[in-house]
């Protein structure tokens, strides 16, 4: 045991080391930088602009994190930023070197500026999407190849994901979920379904393996997993390597779209942005229950967070705002099983979909026969530590 975890935090350091000289990369950029008083200014050269005070860059130095275990190795208790003036700052094709007033100068790399700058982990804007969206070329954008990504890597899915939501990789063998999950994380999320789920629906079976309508041949409606966890799955992977009958396509919702088109009802957006929504799960020997909004904005007002699901929502969380419950509940059912924002496809047994759980909603319609279904969940905290 003690032989595994020492194993474990080596390779933990070897990461961390190596995350902390990614940021050091000779990578040359033009950039103009001054010095205004009471902040740095940086304008790089895609234009643009950021303002930094001057405590924040100071006490953000490489110089003040160990290479090793990648902790801050400085205090605040006797740091005063309102004392913090610059001297010079000298300029070079990889970075700056500052001179500040406490007599110490120090070295900031490009790469690490935009490192320790980087407050939003999204930093295109996503593209939002609907069934003319996709219908006019936009589901053109969301593929990627199995082998491309095993031998260059994740960076391009990544970008499809945090721009679309979903991502489909295609001529993908049966065990692309073992093999792609692992790049990501060492440590899917297991829940009551287990780490990797693999399971198949035969055509003459009527006992559920699970308590789960996702266990069974009816059509599914939209919604998002685990909306009674007060931590639900970021990445969800869904691959049909195998079905022998008909029905089964896929269908997705961009729910942030949907929460654009609910701010228009001033109402109903206030109360499911609120922890007005009570959801809930009973298993043979568990019970799950959270109080949460259906959409949930960042420190900026921007949607990060859709979280539905008709067949687990229990109420509201208080009895007296039943009537607004149920008529926010309504309108916003209308816009998601409106077919003008649907994106339907039947997986091919090649093709592997993940998508965000966060912000697609998902929907099965009804299949025949025989299909078996492999897939797993990844962490907002995995996905978002390889950004």
């Amino acid at each position: 045991m003690i032989k595994r975890i020492l194993q474990k935090q080596k390779r933990r350091n070897r990461v961390l080391s190596h995350r902390l000289q990614r940021y050091s990369s000779n990578n040359h950029e033009s950039i103009q930088i001054a010095n205004m008083k009471h902040y740095v200014q940086i304008v790089w050269n895609n234009a643009e602009t950021q303002n930094i005070p001057l405590g924040f860059l100071r006490e953000n130095a490489k110089q003040h994190f160990d290479p090793e275990t990648y902790q801050r190795t400085n205090s605040l208790q006797d740091f005063n930023p309102n004392e913090i003036q610059i001297d010079e700052i000298i300029n070079s094709p990889t970075g700056v070197n500052i001179s500040w007033n406490d007599g110490q100068t120090l070295e900031y790399s490009y790469d690490w500026l935009r490192y320790i700058l980087k407050t939003d982990y999204i930093t295109k804007t996503p593209q939002k999407w609907d069934a003319k969206y996709m219908k006019n070329g936009g589901a053109t954008n969301i593929n990627a190849e199995f082998d491309q990504v095993m031998e260059e890597g994740l960076e391009n899915v990544f970008a499809i994901i945090n721009k679309y939501g979903f991502v489909v990789i295609n001529n993908s063998p049966d065990n692309a979920t073992q093999h792609i999950s692992a790049k990501i994380t060492d440590t899917v999320k297991e829940t009551m379904y287990g780490k990797i789920w693999d399971f198949t629906i035969e055509e003459k079976s009527s006992n559920l393996q699970v308590r789960d309508s996702a266990y069974s041949h009816v059509g599914i409606n939209f919604h998002t997993d685990m909306t009674y966890s007060t931590d639900p799955p970021y990445l969800q992977f869904h691959h049909i390597p195998f079905h022998d009958g008909e029905g089964g396509e896929n269908m997705l919702v961009d729910g942030w779209l949907i929460n654009d088109k609910l701010k228009e009802d001033e109402e109903a957006y206030k109360f499911l942005s609120k922890d007005n929504i009570r959801f809930f799960h009973d298993s043979t020997d568990q019970q799950y229950r959270t109080n949460a909004p259906v959409f949930r904005n960042d420190y900026n007002g921007n949607i990060e967070q859709v979280r539905y699901n008709q067949y687990d929502r229990w109420g509201p969380s208080k009895i007296s705002d039943y009537e607004l419950y149920y008529s926010s509940i309504r309108k916003l059912e209308n816009f998601i099983n409106n077919e003008e924002y649907h994106y339907v496809q039947k997986l091919r047994p090649d093709q592997l979909l993940i998508f965000n759980n966060w912000r697609v909603l998902h929907a099965r319609k009804e299949f025949t026969k025989n299909r078996r279904a492999v897939g797993c969940y990844i962490s907002y905290d995995d996905f978002k530590s390889k950004q």
